[in-house]
């Protein structure tokens, strides 16, 4: 029997899967207290690191273990 494959794309080569993260980001910006995005920044903020996303959407960084566990 054949082992189950599991495929990661962080660049979106197999799927488009930015507008559905953006949608979660905000569905849960205002629990956590934080910056809701529109799609044009998301797109400007394409580019950028982790870092710079959890400092531009005003994330703490001891809320960010319950929000990525969510």
């Amino acid at each position: 029997m054949a082992q189950p494959t599991i495929i990661f794309d962080f660049d979106g080569t197999i799927a488009d899967t930015g507008p559905e993260a953006l949608r979660i980001l905000n569905e849960l910006s205002s629990k956590y207290g934080f910056r809701h995005l529109s799609d044009e920044e998301a797109e400007s903020l394409r580019d950028k690191t982790s870092e710079e996303w959890i400092k531009y959407i005003g994330i703490s960084l001891f809320k960010l273990p319950f929000f990525l566990n969510e």
